[in-house]
């Protein structure tokens, strides 16, 4: 028994069984074709299929732009890239190592921008990232101002 979060983040359980394992739902008790799904029971409990075979691999953020370039704390920056995730759940956005505030049109639904405004820091150059649950982007120079 696994736990994992649904969309509003709240935990259920989650039966995980391996294909090979599955039985047929209709209480035959029979092994079913492995590519048949067993559908789920007893909610709010799921059941997944997994393949031991198969890797999973979640693609990391990305950031592919700052706009603008340089600003004061203080001033709401919009950062592009993609596979941010659909809404800011666990995700952070952090310039320098200090975390900004989500602001503005926020995190958007598709995943690709994010408004967050310049977090109290000195002058100087610092590295912005985008960290979706507990998955860091690459660090994307960003210049702040007086």
């Amino acid at each position: 028994m696994a736990t994992e979060p649904d969309d509003l983040g709240l935990l259920h359980e989650v039966s995980v069984l391996r294909a090979a394992d599955a039985m047929d739902v209709n209480g035959a008790g029979t092994p079913t074709d492995p590519t048949t799904p067993v559908l789920a029971t007893g909610y709010p409990k799921w059941t997944q299929i997994v393949d031991p075979s198969a890797a999973c691999l979640l693609k990391p953020p990305v950031i592919t732009g700052v706009l603008a370039a340089s600003g004061s704390p203080g001033t709401l920056v919009t950062i592009t890239g993609n596979n941010f995730g659909s809404a800011q759940g666990n995700g952070r956005v952090s310039f320098g190592g200090q975390v900004a505030t989500i602001s503005g049109a926020g995190w958007s639904p598709n995943g690709d921008s994010i408004q967050v405004v310049v977090p109290p820091l000195s002058p100087g150059l610092v590295g912005v990232v985008v960290t979706a649950g507990a998955v860091p982007s690459n660090s994307f120079v960003f210049t702040v101002t007086q």
